[in-house]
């Protein structure tokens, strides 16, 4: 392991313990009797659920200053987002989990427990990987984080966690909310290195509005609806417009007693980068649960994903890429409360991903023409899998619970990935939770199905068909304590990832004049780190959140550390609500230090500190307004020298609920 920079490391992380930080979450933070779903499959109060879970609930959300759901997470201990430009139609590259990145798919995305893909809807991972900004916050109910390893319940992907994005519920009554934003922001650069930052030319700005209405029109059928529309410039030298129309739609049917059906529809409409990009993306999910009696559950769903783009223009550097790729399911599951001791889950999966699409390479030949070659990627993927689930509760303060899954990869064949959690409640106020599993990942699409390399910007890239999948070990343990009659929660926790086979970018030669880069498994790479957070919620309106994540990576190949992964990260939120005139105020810093940003450790980012800011007044019971300034003192990281990122941002709110 090498160390670096350590003078600056610790004045970054000196300044984040003295401020405090990322998102303002208003009242109270921590809410112990949510009940989450995510980590087990099966309902359980917050405070009460054996797997390690964070949730950002929907006054969370509210109550932030983020405009979209990377921002949301950058206060997760554990996840990283500082190379993210936090901006609808900017990029999510180089957000990670426990020190494995999102984009190349070591971090599970589910919309509603739906396996989700296609992720250039706001700036995501191109046609490759899962993104986090599908849907727009006015959507989401809340987050559940679930962290550790994922597959026993959830298959490829679920390594280092699983991000569970679920949609507003139907309410009970009539119901109407509005919310408008709209913001303007620097982009700026470091040329040179030293810190001084020059500014791009034209005003950049950004709009969000959306508007959502439910109701229940008996005492047995409910609907939700919500139109969003969001707008802003991209992150570069020219104000590149992007623009997003999203619909969602939907409905639960008690039939009767025992019967009940539900339905979900999805509609996008993306264009960006200036109309270079456009995209679409369709998801319809429908299910039952039929609960014969007491104690007994079956639930039958199933959804189907549709993502159709459009990635150029023609001649385009980084490839023309256009088609479409869908994503379908069907599942069956049942849950038993047997007894007082056990929770039985058995369920049976079918998963279809299907690949349709082209990618136009443009090169010049020795005469001067412009030569076009055509990739092609044409495959149908299928996983059909089985798992089983107990949770056994020992004793009143002791749960053991273990997990199976067995999946049938029609590329890679069989896999069996078991897990095991525990949860003791040491005392009233002291929880020690503790999880050991297995987990694997297959290659992405990229890395496994081009016919021929395909062209990257100064590059070329050769997928490869005989990558091997990565498989995963993960070990997570941590205590959380409670106090004052829960107004203080303490918690810290250490957690290990070990990855055989893990697939690394290596130049192999050359291709049309232009460096080829293909992929390959290396031996072992290994994740770990010690996670320590504090919630307090004082009398008084006053609260304060604190998070610190240390991360240690290693190529066991090379010896050298793996990219994008500050060694430390702190941050934390200080906030005051004033009942009395309706008068919310936040402060907060992010401290990172530095990052490695190529493979051979020869090249990292410096350590940065972010400012944030916010301030919401309550015009009425039904109305309020709010105003953010994010990353006051421009000192975000780009990702290299010369690079444009978002500098400060000014953003004003207005919302309103009746």
């Amino acid at each position: 392991m090498r160390f670096y920079d350590t003078t600056n490391t610790k004045k970054v992380l000196l300044a984040a313990a003295l401020a405090a930080s990322t998102v303002y979450a208003g009242g109270e933070s921590h809410r112990l009797d949510d009940v989450v779903v995510t980590g087990t499959r099966t309902e359980h109060a917050l405070k009460d659920v054996p797997v390690e879970t964070m949730v950002i609930s929907r006054e969370d959300i509210e109550n932030s200053h983020g405009h979209t759901i990377m921002e949301l997470l950058s206060s997760v201990p554990g996840v990283n987002t500082s190379i993210s430009t936090d901006l609808f139609g900017g990029n999510t590259w180089r957000s990670s989990m426990r020190g494995l990145p999102f984009y190349t798919g070591y971090g599970l995305i589910l919309v509603d427990g739906e396996r989700v893909h296609g992720a250039g809807q706001s700036g995501g991972h191109g046609e490759f990987g899962p993104g986090l900004n599908q849907i727009p916050l006015s959507m989401i109910e809340r987050i559940e984080v679930v962290k550790g390893a994922g597959a026993a319940l959830y298959g490829s992907d679920a390594v280092a966690g699983v991000i569970n994005i679920i949609t507003r519920r139907t309410p009970d009554e009539p119901s109407i909310s509005t919310e408008v934003t709209y913001g303007s922001y620097t982009v700026v650069r470091d040329t040179t290195g030293d810190g001084d930052l020059e500014e791009a030319d034209g005003d950049r700005t950004f709009r969000k509005a959306s508007v959502s209405y439910g109701d229940a029109l008996n005492d047995r059928f409910g609907y939700f609806l919500n139109y969003t529309y969001e707008e802003s410039d991209d992150v570069g030298a020219d104000p590149l417009r992007s623009h997003r129309h999203s619909l969602m739609k939907k409905w639960d049917w008690d039939m009767n007693d025992v019967l009940d059906v539900d339905g979900k529809l999805e509609y996008s409409d993306y264009a960006g980068r200036g109309g270079d990009r456009t995209e679409d993306s369709k998801r319809f999910s429908l299910g039952a649960t039929y609960t014969p009696q007491e104690g007994h559950r079956f639930r039958a769903g199933g959804y189907t994903y549709l993502w159709d783009f459009e990635q150029g223009p023609p001649g385009n550097p980084h490839g023309y890429r256009y088609g479409d790729i869908s994503y379908n399911q069907l599942a069956l599951t049942y849950t038993g409360y047997l007894g007082d001791m056990h929770t039985l889950s058995v369920g049976v999966e079918g998963n279809q991903q299907i690949l349709d699409y082209k990618t136009e390479n443009t090169h010049t030949d020795d005469d001067g023409n412009d030569v076009i070659t055509v990739v092609t990627s044409d495959e149908d993927i299928r996983t059909a899998s089985i798992f089983v689930q107990d949770e056994f509760q020992v004793v009143e303060n002791l749960t053991l619970v273990g997990a199976l899954r067995y999946d049938d990869h029609s590329t890679f064949g069989g896999e069996l990935s078991p897990k095991f959690n525990l949860m003791a409640r040491l005392t009233d106020h002291t929880t020690l939770r503790g999880s050991v599993g297995k987990s694997y990942k297959s290659p992405t699409i990229r890395q496994l199905y081009y016919d021929i390399p395909y062209r990257h910007g100064d590059s070329y890239r050769e997928s490869n068909r005989d990558l091997n999948p990565e498989i995963g070990l993960s070990i997570s343990s941590s205590v959380e304590q409670w106090l004052l009659d829960d107004m203080i929660t303490l918690t810290a926790g250490y957690f290990y990832n070990s990855l055989e086979d893990m697939v690394v970018r290596q130049e192999i030669g050359t291709y049309e004049g232009l460096p080829l880069l293909s992929y390959r498994n290396i031996e072992e790479a290994v994740t770990q780190g010690v996670e320590v957070m504090s919630q307090f919620d004082l009398p008084g309106g006053m609260g304060l959140d604190l998070s610190y994540t240390a991360t240690f990576t290693e190529n066991k190949e090379t010896g050298n550390e793996l990219t994008y992964v500050p060694r430390h990260d702190a941050s934390g939120t200080v906030r005051y609500f004033i009942a009395h005139h309706g008068i919310g105020l936040s402060f907060g810093i992010n401290g990172m230090s530095s990052q490695y940003t190529d493979a051979a450790n020869t090249n990292y980012l410096e350590p940065s500190v972010v400012a944030n800011a916010r301030v919401m007044k309550e015009i009425s019971d039904n109305a309020r307004i709010s105003f953010a300034m994010d990353d006051i003192f421009e000192s975000r990281v780009g990702e290299r020298t010369g690079s444009w990122f978002r500098g400060r941002s000014l953003s004003g709110t207005f919302t309103t609920n009746f």
